[in-house]
Parts: C-alpha cells; sequence; structure tokens
C-alpha cells in the first residue's frame, strides 16, 4: 500500500511539471527554460551574489549547453547582459537588464496568478503540511544511499 502511494506522489509531482509546462506554452513572452533562468538571475542578484554560467548550470541541474543555449536567446532578446569579472576576464557572469526584469516581473505576476486560482481552495494549514512533508521526503531522498 505504502509503495503505491509513494508511487502516487511521484505521479502527481509529474503532473504538476505538466501543467507548468503547459502554463509557459501558452505563455507569448518567455518559454519555461527562460522563465527558470531568469528567475535564478533575479533571485542571484536579490542576494548580492554572482556565479559564472557554470555554476548556475550546475546548480539548476542543467547540462552547460541547455544554459548556455537559452542564455544565448536571452541575449538576443535583449532580456539579459554579459559583465566581465574583473578577476578572471574569460568568466563572465550574466545579469537582467531593465526590459528583461519588466518582461519577468510581468510573467512571473502571471503565473503567480495562475497557481494561486489552482490552490484557492486549499486551505493554509494544508498547505503548510504538504510543504513540511515535502521538506521531509527531500531530506529523506538525499540522505538515502539507494539511490
Amino acid at each position: 500500500m505504502k509503495a503505491e502511494l509513494i508511487k502516487e506522489a511521484f505521479k502527481l509531482n509529474l503532473d504538476i511539471s505538466r501543467l507548468r509546462r503547459k502554463f509557459f506554452d501558452s505563455s507569448y513572452e518567455m518559454s519555461r527554460s527562460e522563465f527558470v533562468l531568469l528567475d535564478y538571475v533575479v533571485e542571484l542578484e536579490e542576494k548580492d551574489e554572482k556565479q559564472t554560467i557554470s555554476e548556475v548550470a550546475t546548480e539548476l541541474n542543467i547540462s552547460n549547453a541547455a544554459v548556455s543555449r537559452t542564455i544565448k536567446h536571452l541575449l538576443a532578446k535583449g532580456w539579459l547582459f554579459r559583465e566581465t569579472l574583473e578577476e578572471d576576464r574569460r568568466n563572465g557572469i550574466i545579469k537582467i537588464s531593465d526590459e528583461g526584469r519588466k518582461i519577468y516581473e510581468v510573467t512571473n505576476a502571471r503565473f503567480n496568478k495562475h497557481i494561486e486560482a489552482g490552490f484557492k481552495n486549499v486551505k493554509e494549514e494544508q498547505l503548510e503540511q504538504f510543504i513540511a512533508i515535502s521538506r521531509e521526503l527531500i531530506e529523506g531522498l538525499g540522505k538515502s544511499n539507494e539511490c
């Protein structure tokens, strides 16, 4: 019984990912991969942190090639720009442009509104329980040697 419930939990996670993909497939502004990358760049800037492209790829668990391709698209759109590091001129960092930030904020607001609509019937305490259980699951899976 528990094995079936665990399988169902992972299936739900996949279903949530599909819904997220569906939202971004219908978005005119940007793809899901562009949103994920811009979201991470915004997070880095808010923390006043800098990371190279390969560090971003590692953190997002995406291949260097996929991150580089997405960055190339975002640079071409003018939503990102490169900044050379004084200490290592071979490795640059990426920053979000004013135009990129505007597009990101509009898309993020639309996405959040979409998500909030899906959670309208979920009570706050249920959501808190879900988050706590998810954290326990992540911690437990992280400690598992069987992966």
